[in-house]
């Protein structure tokens, strides 16, 4: 399982395009605490971790079919 660092919580939320009142709404923990995760003075439970992980997957597939959508509508013009 993924380690999840402050950073790369920082940067899961901002690739999902949340502040961290909407974050933590998501996932069940207050503003303050998404706060002190992205400073580093709160460590992630494994309950989070594994919230992370599964919207970090999701946001990917996401992604991906979107990506190969936009990719699939392309029709060449010669």
């Amino acid at each position: 399982m993924k380690k999840w660092t402050h950073k790369q919580i920082k940067a899961l939320r901002k690739s999902l395009s949340l502040t961290q009142q909407a974050f933590g709404n998501s996932i069940g923990v207050t503003r303050e605490y998404i706060n002190h995760m992205e400073k580093g003075a709160k460590i992630p439970s494994l309950t989070l971790k594994v919230l992370f992980s599964c919207l970090e997957k999701t946001h990917k597939e996401k992604r991906d079919r979107k990506s190969t959508r936009l990719n699939s509508s392309h029709i060449p013009l010669s």
